[in-house]
C-alpha cells in the first residue's frame, strides 16, 4: 500500500484535534463560547474519522481507540 501526503496529514491533523479536545474537556469547557468551539472541532473530529485510513495510523485498534475517544467526548458535551 502506498500511503499519501494526504492520508497523512489527515492522520496528523485527527491526532492534533484529539488532543486539542481532550485538552478542553479537561479543562471543563464551561464557558458556553469554548463549549461551542468544542462541538464543532467534535463534528470535524467525527468527520475525519469518516475518511481517515487506518492503515496509515497502526492499525484498526488505533482507529477503534479514536472512535472511542469520539463517543466520550460526545458524551461530555452533552
Amino acid at each position: 500500500m502506498k500511503v499519501t501526503q494526504k492520508e497523512l496529514a489527515l492522520v496528523q491533523d485527527l491526532y492534533l484535534l484529539q488532543v486539542d479536545l481532550q485538552q478542553k474537556l479537561q479543562s471543563g469547557v464551561q464557558d458556553p463560547k469554548e463549549r461551542k468551539e468544542a462541538r464543532k472541532q467534535a463534528k470535524e473530529f467525527s468527520a475525519m474519522l469518516q475518511q481517515v485510513d487506518w492503515r496509515c495510523m497502526g492499525g484498526e485498534d488505533v482507529l477503534q481507540s479514536l472512535r472511542e475517544t469520539e463517543q466520550e467526548v460526545m458524551q461530555k458535551l452533552r
